[in-house]
């Protein structure tokens, strides 16, 4: 964790989810990775859990000052940078890639969403009992919502 960042994890219910662990600790680690490295100082992270109809739900959000509505459909392309210019070893561009391609593999929703005030959040829906599977991604824009929503 940053310095001047604050975090907030709600209660996360005890609940034994059957998937491969690296790919799941992969996932999660690159997710809270970039909550906390692209949060400004002052700002915060917040991750909260709960289960919902056979499936884990998962998310975690940050406060935010960078993204933009149209940077949401980019977020997963490999080696997309918000900032072409920003050069630094700690990012190459290609964590949220994998974040999809793994989530895929496991059978996870991924949703990513920016709301009004600034606050981007990532949304797993994770299968209690999910394993290895070749499922081809999907794209969807919210439409009845406020904050765009993309889900892969």
């Amino acid at each position: 964790m940053r310095p001047g960042i604050d975090a907030q994890l709600d209660e996360i219910p005890e609940i034994t989810i059957n998937t491969d662990k690296s790919l799941l600790v992969s996932i999660l680690g690159n997710l809270l990775e970039n909550a906390f490295g692209y949060t400004t100082s002052g700002g915060f992270v917040i991750c909260s859990a709960d289960q919902h109809e056979g499936k884990v739900i998962l998310n975690i959000s940050n406060s935010n000052d960078q993204l933009q509505q149209s940077d949401l459909a980019h977020l997963f392309e490999p080696f997309w940078r918000k900032n072409a210019a920003r050069n630094d070893s700690a990012h190459s561009g290609l964590g949220l890639a994998l974040v999809a391609a793994y989530a895929r593999l496991l059978q996870i929703e991924v949703a990513v969403a920016l709301d009004e005030a600034g606050w981007f959040g990532v949304r797993l829906a994770i299968p209690i009992e999910s394993g290895p599977a070749e499922i081809k991604p999907a794209v969807e824009q919210a439409t009845s919502e406020p904050a765009s929503k993309i889900i892969y």
